[in-house]
This record gives C-alpha cells, sequence and structure tokens, in this order.
C-alpha cells in the first residue's frame, strides 16, 4: 500500500479529480501495487486506473436477481445466561440442533422483540431497492423459499414492501427459515433454522428460468453454495455464457473453509466478489499481512477474467481493487474511511454487512464511479447500525399485501 503526500495532492487537484470528502493526509491510502518510486508518487499509468475508478464510466444496469435464504430475523435483548446455555459466539451464526431449537420460543416471550426480514441475499436486495427509491426503472428479484406458515406472508410483505419482486417457492415439508438474533452487552449471537430456504428445487427454478433470465444481473449469497450449489452453478454459467454480470458474496469462514471448491468454481466466472477483511483473510489463506498481498493472493488463486474484488472493513471502511493478469499485478486498490460511529450509537450489527453491498450496488447499477459505490456502501451500513435489524426505521412495521 503506499501513502499520499503534498505532492500527489497537487497532482489530482491538476486533473481536477479532488472530489473526496475528506483530506488527504500522509496515514490516508488510496494506492497500488505499480507505483514509481517509494515516495509514493504513482506512474502515470497508474493515475489513469485511479482516474478510470473515480469517474463514471460503466453503462447502467436495469435488473438483478438475487438468489438465497428467505429467513426472518427475531430480534431482543437478552441476558448473558441465554448465551452460556445455547452456546452462541460474538457474530457468529450457529444452527440449530434438537437441543436448541427451544431458543425460539424462549426468544418470543422476552418483553421486547422485534421481527424483522433478514438473510443476506434478502437483506441486501431490499437495501439495494430502497437505496434505489423503489424506481420501477430498476427491477430487483428474490428467489427463494419459504414454507407453508404464516411467516411466508411476512417475507412476500416485506420484499414487496421495498420494491423487490418475490420470486418465492413455498415448501409445505418446513417452516420458513428463521434466526434468533440475541443482543448482549452491545454484541449481537445469531442461532439459524435454515427450514424452508434448502428445499427450493431445480423443477421450480426451470419453471420459473425465463423469468430469472431476464435480468442483467445475478447475486449469489455464499451460504445457498451449502444446499443449492446445482442450482447456483447452473444459474451462474447461465448469466456467464451470457456474458451478464454475476455477483459473489463470502458470507462467513465457514463457508470459505469447509466449501473453498464451491466457492472458487463460483468465484471463477464471478465479475464481483463480495466478503469482509476476516473472509478475505481465510479466502486468502493469509493473515496478518498487508491488504495488497491478500488481494493479490485471492485474484491469483482464481482464473484470469476482469472482476472487481470488494472488501468491507467494518467500520474502518472499505476496499475495491482489480488486477491485471497480462502484467500480473494489481490495477489499483481504493479505499474509503468510513465516518467513524461512537460504540454506545450503535444499536444492532444485524445485517450491517449486507447493508454496504446494497449500498455499493445502488450506484453500481446507476454505472457511477467506484469511489461513489464506496461511499454510499459506507453511509448506508452506518444507518443501519443505528437500527434493530437491516432496516432503514427504529420501529419496523410490515404493510399488508396479499400473495
Amino acid at each position: 500500500m503506499i501513502y499520499y503526500n503534498v505532492k500527489i495532492i497537487k497532482i489530482f487537484n491538476k486533473l481536477k479529480l479532488n472530489m473526496f470528502s475528506t483530506p488527504f493526509n500522509t496515514k490516508q491510502s488510496f494506492g497500488e501495487s505499480n507505483f514509481s518510486t517509494q515516495c509514493g508518487l504513482f506512474s502515470k499509468a497508474s493515475l489513469g486506473n485511479i482516474q478510470k475508478s473515480i469517474i463514471k464510466e460503466k453503462k447502467e444496469i436495469l435488473s438483478l436477481i438475487g438468489v438465497g435464504d428467505s429467513i426472518f430475523d427475531i430480534i431482543s435483548e437478552v441476558s448473558m445466561e441465554i448465551i452460556k446455555k445455547y452456546e452462541l459466539e460474538n457474530n457468529k451464526t450457529i444452527y440449530i440442533n434438537q437441543n436448541s431449537i427451544k431458543i425460539f420460543d424462549e426468544i418470543n416471550k422476552m418483553p421486547i422483540v422485534r421481527y424483522t426480514p433478514g438473510g443476506s441475499s434478502q437483506n441486501i436486495l431490499r437495501v439495494l431497492s430502497c437505496r434505489l427509491n423503489n424506481n420501477k426503472k430498476y427491477k430487483i428479484s428474490m428467489l427463494g423459499c419459504v414454507g407453508e406458515d404464516e411467516y411466508k406472508y411476512k417475507i412476500y410483505n416485506s420484499l414487496v414492501d421495498c420494491g423487490v419482486n418475490p420470486i418465492l417457492q413455498i415448501s409445505k415439508n418446513e417452516s420458513t427459515s428463521k434466526c434468533a438474533v440475541c443482543i448482549c452487552n452491545k454484541k449481537t449471537y445469531y442461532m439459524a433454522d435454515i427450514g424452508a430456504s434448502k428445499n427450493i428445487d431445480e423443477q421450480f427454478v426451470a419453471n420459473k428460468l425465463e423469468e430469472i433470465s431476464n435480468h442483467e444481473a445475478i447475486l449469489i449469497d455464499g451460504y445457498s453454495l451449502q444446499y443449492q450449489f446445482n442450482i447456483c452453478k447452473n444459474l451462474c454459467e447461465s448469466f456467464y455464457r451470457d456474458k451478464k454480470l454475476t455477483i459473489l458474496t463470502l458470507n462467513n469462514e465457514y463457508i470459505i473453509k469447509y466449501y473453498n471448491e464451491r466457492i472458487i468454481e463460483i468465484a471463477n466466472i464471478s465479475d464481483i466478489i463480495f466478503g469482509n477483511m476476516a473472509q478475505a483473510e481465510e479466502f486468502s489463506e493469509l493473515k496478518g499481512v498487508e491488504i495488497k498481498k491478500i488481494f493479490e493472493k485471492i485474484f491469483k488463486k482464481l482464473r484470469p477474467k476482469s472482476r472487481l474484488l470488494v472488501i468491507h472493513n467494518g467500520l474502518d471502511g472499505a476496499y475495491c481493487s482489480k488486477f491485471n493478469y497480462k502484467e500480473n499485478n494489481l490495477e489499483f486498490i481504493l479505499q474509503y474511511f468510513s465516518p467513524k460511529i461512537k460504540s454506545e450509537e450503535i444499536i444492532d450489527r444485524t445485517g450491517y454487512e449486507d447493508a454496504f453491498l446494497g449500498g455499493f450496488l445502488s450506484e453500481y447499477m446507476k454505472g457511477n464511479s467506484l469511489y461513489e459505490c464506496l461511499k454510499m456502501g459506507n453511509e448506508t451500513a452506518n444507518v443501519i447500525l443505528h437500527n434493530y435489524g437491516c432496516t432503514f426505521a427504529k420501529n419496523f412495521e410490515f404493510k399488508t399485501f396479499q400473495i
């Protein structure tokens, strides 16, 4: 990583690229691998790459479909006794078993319980649609599966309310997926019952294929690769053949570790790969090294292809980068620093990273610069931190629609 100094600021001012909301200083980084000197000055070639990352250069993407879990979040403040009883881990999702399924009964009996839609893809799509202001110009759809119960209506209604088109299979064999979100001492713990999400079948997808294919981009939730791999693979390959955009979210270190071959297979044909810093370290198998080396390792693990890597670094902002396979080096690493939020202002981290990607994609679909994408992603994520669940409202309420 390289750093700005006074000279580089003058170069950017001369090029009229000084579009950033915060001033540069020697501690802020915005760099790439092919620089000319150790003082932090970019070569002419690299300045061109930086310029491309700032100006608007892409065409609009008018439609996107996401594939993932249709989950309902049940959120409540709990005691440490609950955390220990169910052996929950901070900021990690644990799946229920016969001994832990009673957690939902306990959460539902809490004095204050909030119910919000959840699941990575569903969060991303709802945020994306809201950031696009439910503009009829853009079409956002969700492919998933719900159970034959009351929660299917809540899932459906929450998507419609946000302007997302639901393409939902109804499974009569299982209940709608749900997740107990337990907040204790400003930390968030998750226990999920996958339920109906895993039951989406190839025949349903085949019946909806024409509607699915009528989108310009597809988003694949990394969690789905556990039990919907063939469906995800076939859809990604179809979009790839048609030269449409494919986006993969890494989602979880567990998925990367135990389903690594599946992750790589989808990543090889993906145009955008999204994850957080812990997931990037797991995917690269590098820890405690500078971000440039992590990015290089991830790109080199994959088949040569033009792609964008976006890594969210929590409250410290986010990075995005491209790799030049012909020259075997990074074209650039762009970093956006997130405005600092006081810990006492944070209500709930649920959907925080999903909200970042939803905000990022809202600018990306408009064809705006990567800088604007990172900026909107961070601003959106920071809003979500002030609310319960992945919502823009302090007190989330459902509107009523009919399926």
